[in-house]
């Protein structure tokens, strides 16, 4: 019996020691501080109409980003319905955004697959596809991961960017936000 509570207590605090070191590890990489000023770039892209679009169409507005995919099974649509319920509490102050969706996938992602996908949501989004260069280039200004698994679905960061009539990073907000939430801190930077 004593060597049963040992053995015990021995797998206790491995595994404690375990969950000690991976927290440690992921608090270290997800607190990394990155220099804001870094976040963001210009970009151009293709919209849900086929028009070639680049940033600048969107300067005198504030950029409000998400990066995803139309066949994402849960974090994309509920970030995206998370914008749409924002952007309606803001009322007239949302005129002042421009609600972006970039896709990921652009295989899959074509102007008029874009163009059903954001009927669901806010009317005033531009949906932004483009080739995996301008994609990828794009991704990689906004510090974007995203990796398509084997079965064809994506691991990415989600993030809302809010960037500033200028273009520059002004925050982010993590994906699960409130819309009531979202539409308050959006609102301080109006």
């Amino acid at each position: 019996m004593r060597f049963i509570k040992i053995w015990l207590l021995l797998v206790v605090i491995v595994l404690a020691g375990g969950l000690f070191y991976f927290s440690e590890s992921f608090t270290a990489n997800s607190t990394e501080t990155v220099d804001n000023t870094e976040i963001g770039g210009p970009f151009s892209l293709t919209d849900q109409h086929g028009k070639k679009i680049s940033d600048q169409n969107f300067k005198g507005k504030f950029m409000l980003i998400y990066f995803g995919f139309t066949n994402c099974p849960g974090t994309c649509p509920v970030d995206m319905a998370a914008m749409t319920e924002a952007l309606k509490k803001l009322g007239d102050n949302a005129k002042k955004i421009a609600p972006i969706f970039i896709t990921i996938d652009p295989k899959h992602d074509t102007p008029q697959h874009l163009t059903k996908y954001l009927k669901n949501y806010y009317p005033a989004f531009t949906g932004l596809t483009g080739t995996e260069a301008e994609l990828t280039s794009t991704r990689k200004e906004y510090k974007v991961f995203a990796e398509e698994s084997a079965a064809g679905v994506f691991n990415h960061s989600s993030h809302i960017y809010l960037m500033d009539k200028d273009g520059k990073y002004l925050t982010h907000f993590d994906s699960g936000i409130d819309a009531g939430e979202l539409a308050t801190k959006i609102k301080e930077y109006l």
